[in-house]
């Protein structure tokens, strides 16, 4: 029981070590995809066609 303790805190601590790594890559994946998104809504934007049917739908 308590000869168990340092092994289930470890298991423990190794698995939230890998959680957080598998967090750590989902917000890089988010940022990539919000660089892009940003970077073609601006694109869409400064076109005056694009820009026009945007304000168009509104």
């Amino acid at each position: 029981t308590e000869r168990n303790i340092p092994k289930i805190l470890d298991k423990y601590i190794h698995d939230e070590e890998e959680r957080l790594v598998q967090l750590k890559k989902l917000s890089e994946e988010y940022s990539k995809k919000n660089e892009i998104s940003i970077e073609n809504g601006l694109k869409d934007i400064t076109n005056p066609i694009n820009a026009f049917l945007l304000i168009k739908r509104k």
